[in-house]
């Protein structure tokens, strides 16, 4: 319990009222001195891996800060690709990758300024973050972020508007247009259907007419039934 509340950040004094009541501070943390430094080791590790773990996500701010960690007083030294690589989090083609796109740049074979390195990814980062383009030979084909928040807002404005215009009764969605025509398409179907029926009662037409007529229908039926079950497809 001692180890765990250390890490939680309690003091000591807090701690020793809990676990040991009538025993002084000093005496406790004598007492308990291993415990208490564990706890406190054990929290900045896990605290170190949050740290590590949002830096190698993209979180700038935890980049920055894990830099200024690692780098202490190093940070107008020279340093090789590899130590660099472990400076900055992230693998030596990473880093090439943007030297070649200008966004950092050696200072000869296998050497880095530190400062100047970190400061430029750090700079880079936050250009990505905020939306514009990435520098160097690939700009033309780095994605324009704000054009796509842009057009992403814009189609979500729109979606909104032509949900209200469906409330409001303006506007009917797809699938509710080709139910009525369903609905309309069937009793004019079933009249059509008895026409020639009542040409040859009613008229005293021929056979060959009847067919005819029959026939003219039948491909009038099925050419709607075709275009209801487009507006369907187009729908689903």
């Amino acid at each position: 319990m001692v180890r765990a509340m250390a890490g939680y950040g309690v003091p000591a004094a807090d701690i020793a009222r809990v676990a040991a009541k009538g025993v002084s501070e000093s005496d406790f943390s004598s007492a308990f001195a291993d415990e208490l430094e564990e706890g406190q080791i054990q929290a900045a590790a896990k605290l170190q891996e949050q740290l590590y773990t949002q830096a190698v996500n993209g979180n700038t701010a935890a980049l920055l800060h894990l830099s200024r960690q690692q780098l202490g007083q190093a940070m107008s030294s020279i340093a090789t690709t590899a130590d660099m690589c472990s400076i900055i989090g992230c693998s030596k083609v990473s880093l090439h990758d943007m030297r070649k796109r200008g966004v950092v740049e050696m200072v000869s074979r296998d050497r880095w300024d530190v400062r100047k390195t970190v400061r430029a990814v750090c700079a880079h980062l936050r250009e990505v973050a905020a939306g514009r383009r990435a520098g160097g030979k690939q700009a033309e084909d780095a994605p324009d972020l704000v054009t796509e928040r842009a057009l992403l807002a814009r189609a979500q404005r729109e979606a909104v508007e032509m949900s209200n215009e469906v409330e409001r009764g303006n506007l009917m969605r797809r699938e509710d247009v080709a139910g009525v025509l369903g609905r309309v398409a069937g009793p004019l179907s079933r009249e059509l259907e008895t026409i020639p029926d009542r040409l040859e009662r009613d008229m005293r037409v021929s056979g060959e007419v009847v067919e005819y007529v029959r026939g003219v229908i039948r491909v009038a039926r099925d050419g709607m039934a075709t275009a209801i079950d487009d507006v369907c497809r187009r729908g689903a």
